[in-house]
């Protein structure tokens, strides 16, 4: 089985449980342990909920194309209570009665739009000497994670919630910390902050509106609902080689194409099998930068 499923995570959930649930639904539906490599592309929180794409079999090759893509996101941000998580899990440090009126808030998410500088949370998935950030945190260890680059593509206030929320949306490149962005934004307002909502409605090409929830998936045809390597890759480029083109590739022989293509691509054979992600060095030859066959 390969391809991806645009799965829905309840908030409540680890991203690593959803992993658990697929493998149980395939063993369910095979009669047979799932022997398919499985993974996520890209971790939402557990108390976060949404879009959560998975790779099956082949697929989980191409993590590292995936998990750059532009996320978007709905998020809350409820402002007066700071906690050591910076979400509703944590424990509160400290409170003030500074609340930003809507003018305010929105004219201060204007100042985010662009490439910015942000700090991810201590309690996040970063590896610090081989262990886990959070898993320091926990046990009150701090440490100062180092400073990223990190592109606002977009960010639009969408409301009030209550006299102390505001809910506003964010398109963001791959690896912004939506904690960090909601910290930095209440210290632009000179208060505290923490986010009481969050909703990853969009990652790459995988959208909520097209996702199905964990019980569509325990009713089962797992693979019916499927999305194939060539439609998960439909932003790339295609050149379709020969049969004897096909050949030379898997053998790791040197391929000239007889076409200028730039930038990188999907490159498939005549028969209709996706061979993987190539490029065009500057020589003309085809690079694989990922065998999907």
């Amino acid at each position: 089985m390969n391809g991806f499923l645009n799965l829905i995570k309840p908030a409540g959930y680890t991203s690593f449980d959803i992993v658990n649930e697929v493998k149980k639904s395939i063993t369910a539906e095979t009669g047979q342990k799932c022997a398919d490599k499985i993974g996520h592309l890209g971790t939402l929180d557990p108390l976060a909920g949404g879009v959560l794409p998975i790779a099956i079999g082949r697929s989980t090759r191409l993590f590292n194309y995936f998990i750059n893509k532009k996320k978007t996101y709905f998020v809350n941000i409820t402002f007066g209570i700071a906690t050591d998580t910076i979400d509703s899990s944590g424990k509160i440090i400290s409170t003030n009665s500074i609340i930003p009126d809507a003018e305010q808030f929105k004219k201060t998410l204007s100042l985010f739009h662009g490439v910015i500088v942000q700090r991810p949370p201590m309690f996040s998935a970063i590896s610090v000497n081989g262990k886990r950030a959070y898993k320091l945190a926990r046990q009150g260890i701090e440490t100062e994670l180092p400073k990223r680059k990190v592109t606002i593509y977009d960010i639009s206030y969408q409301g009030a919630v209550s006299s102390d929320t505001y809910a506003f949306c964010v398109t963001c490149s791959g690896g912004t910390y939506i904690r960090s962005l909601v910290l930095d934004i209440a210290k632009k307002l000179n208060t505290v902050a923490f986010m009481s909502l969050l909703i990853r409605t969009e990652s790459g090409i995988f959208n909520i509106k097209d996702a199905i929830s964990l019980e569509e998936l325990r009713e089962g045809a797992t693979e019916n609902k499927l999305i194939d390597l060539e439609t998960a890759l439909s932003d790339l480029k295609q050149i379709t080689v020969d049969s004897e083109t096909e050949y030379k590739i898997d053998c790791g022989q040197t391929v000239i194409l007889d076409r200028k293509v730039t930038g990188q691509f999907l490159i498939k054979s005549d028969s209709g099998t996706v061979i993987g992600i190539a490029e065009n060095e500057n020589d003309g030859k085809i690079k694989i930068i990922t065998r999907l066959k």
